[in-house]
C-alpha cells in the first residue's frame, strides 16, 4: 500500500516535471520567433535625432510586414543616435538602399516601431552594414503640443 502510494506520487511529480519543462521550452521558442532569434538576420543601422521612446526589441516593418527587430541603440554623440537592425535574410531582398526609415506609433497604446517605406525599384538591395536613411516625423504627442500652442493664441487674440 505505501509502495504503491510512493509510485502514485513520484508519477504524478514526473508529469509535473514534464509539463513544466514541456511549457518552458514552448515559451522560449515563441519569444525566441518573435525577437528573430532562430531565423538567419542582417544588421543593418539607422540614425536619428530623437528615437522617441523606441526600445530594444521593438519590431521593425517593411510596408506594413514585420521584417525584423531593433537590435540596439547607442547615442553617437549630443545629436546623433544609432539604431542596429536585425532585418531577417528572406526579406532583406525587397529593401532597397534608398529606402527610408521612421519611427510610428503601433497602435494607440505608444508602443514605438520602425517603419522601412520601400526604395526605387532601380537601386540596389540592402546588404549587411548599410545605413538607411532616416526622416523625421511629427509624433501625436508634438502634435497636440502644437494644437495646444495654436489654441492659447488664438484665446489672446
Amino acid at each position: 500500500m505505501i509502495m504503491e502510494k510512493s509510485k502514485n506520487h513520484q508519477l504524478r511529480l514526473g508529469i509535473l516535471i514534464l509539463a513544466g519543462l514541456l511549457f518552458f521550452i514552448v515559451s522560449v521558442y515563441l519569444l525566441g520567433k518573435q525577437q528573430n532569434l532562430f531565423s538567419s538576420n542582417i544588421k543593418v543601422n539607422a540614425h536619428f535625432s530623437d528615437v522617441k521612446g523606441l526600445q530594444i526589441g521593438n519590431s521593425v516593418r517593411f510596408s506594413g510586414i514585420n521584417v525584423g527587430t531593433v537590435t540596439d541603440i547607442r547615442i553617437l554623440n549630443d545629436s546623433i543616435i544609432e539604431v542596429e537592425m536585425a532585418i531577417d535574410k528572406d526579406d532583406i531582398k525587397f529593401i532597397k538602399k534608398d529606402a527610408k526609415v521612421e519611427i510610428s506609433n503601433e497602435g494607440l497604446m505608444g508602443n514605438k516601431l520602425i517603419k522601412i517605406t520601400p526604395g526605387s525599384t532601380s537601386s540596389r538591395n540592402l546588404e549587411v552594414g548599410d545605413e538607411l536613411v532616416s526622416k523625421n516625423t511629427i509624433t501625436s504627442d508634438e502634435l497636440l503640443e502644437e494644437t495646444k500652442k495654436i489654441i492659447q493664441s488664438t484665446k489672446m487674440v
